[in-house]
C-alpha cells in the first residue's frame, strides 16, 4: 500500500470532514465572490459532472473508512479468538500425563 493510501485509512472519516468544512469556509468567504459566478457561467452538465466526482470522492473515502473500520474489528475479534484457543492448548497439555505428553510429541518428530 502507498504511504497516502495508508494515511488516508489511518486518519478518521471525521477529521477529513472537519477539515474539509474549515477549509471551504474561508475559501467561500474570501473567494466566493468570484468563484459564484465563475460557477454560474459554467453548462449545466459540467456542474453535475464537478458535483459527481465530489460525491463519488466521499464516497470512496467513506467506504474506504468504513472497511478499514470492520477490517481492524476483525482482526480484533481473531486475535481474541487466538488468545482463546492457546489458553485451552496451554490447558489441555498442562492436564496430560507425562507419558501422553511424549506421545504427542513423538508425532511431530521425525525418525
Amino acid at each position: 500500500m502507498d504511504w497516502f493510501g495508508l494515511f488516508l485509512g489511518w486518519v478518521p472519516l471525521w477529521v477529513w470532514i472537519t477539515l474539509t468544512v474549515l477549509a471551504a469556509i474561508p475559501i467561500l468567504y474570501f473567494f466566493g465572490p468570484i468563484l459564484l459566478p465563475i460557477w454560474r457561467m459554467l453548462p449545466t452538465w459540467l456542474q453535475a459532472l464537478l458535483l459527481g466526482i465530489g460525491a463519488a470522492m466521499l464516497a470512496w473515502a467513506g467506504g474506504r473508512h468504513i472497511g478499514a473500520k470492520r477490517e481492524r474489528d476483525e482482526q480484533k475479534r481473531r486475535e481474541a479468538n487466538a488468545i482463546r484457543n492457546r489458553a485451552e492448548v496451554d490447558q489441555d497439555v498442562g492436564n496430560l500425563s507425562e507419558k501422553d505428553t511424549r506421545d504427542r510429541l513423538n508425532r511431530w518428530n521425525r525418525d
